[in-house]
């Protein structure tokens, strides 16, 4: 998955956003939403105060917003946003056959940001305490096990 550029009005945010509350909170995993702040500090909105409101405003101010798409890297299969479960694996235990390079990987994710009635969405990753986005070349080294999926995840919220 590449970063998308999308018209607002041709893609089901709320939807979007939606599938991957619920995967949160079936899961009970993270009871916050990360978003950055103008010199790119993260910050978190606490689960009290996480609403379709408190979201569509970050995201009109210009935020960034980091929505997961795994769980927490526990070593086993990873449960998923889009309902799979795939395998990282420690890069010196790497088998293409059943997964990919870990490289202290936590959490798979989008980046997420309205710009001018833009959406863009690009593949991040939660490494190290860190944040940080995934160009094309490192997503297909590292977590190709994710490309596809994230990517047919993104297009099911595409309107035509």
């Amino acid at each position: 998955m590449g970063e998308i550029k999308i018209d607002l009005n041709r893609f089901d945010l709320m939807g979007f956003m939606g599938v991957i509350f619920n995967f949160l909170r079936l899961k009970e995993i993270w009871p916050e939403v990360v978003y950055f702040s103008e010199d790119g500090e993260p910050l978190k909105l606490e689960a009290d105060a996480i609403n379709r409101d408190s979201i569509q405003e970050l995201l009109f101010q210009g935020k960034i917003i980091f929505l997961p798409f795994s769980d927490i890297n526990v070593g086993e299969p990873i449960p998923c946003a889009d309902g799979g479960q795939y395998l990282i694996i420690g890069s010196d235990e790497f088998d293409e056959e059943v997964g990919v390079s870990a490289n202290e990987i936590e959490l798979v994710g989008f980046l997420i940001r309205v710009s001018e009635a833009v959406l863009e969405i690009c593949p991040a990753v939660f490494r190290g305490g860190e944040y940080e986005t995934v160009n094309l070349m490192e997503l297909e080294e590292d977590l190709k096990e994710f490309s596809e999926p994230m990517d047919r995840f993104v297009n099911k919220f595409v309107k035509n």
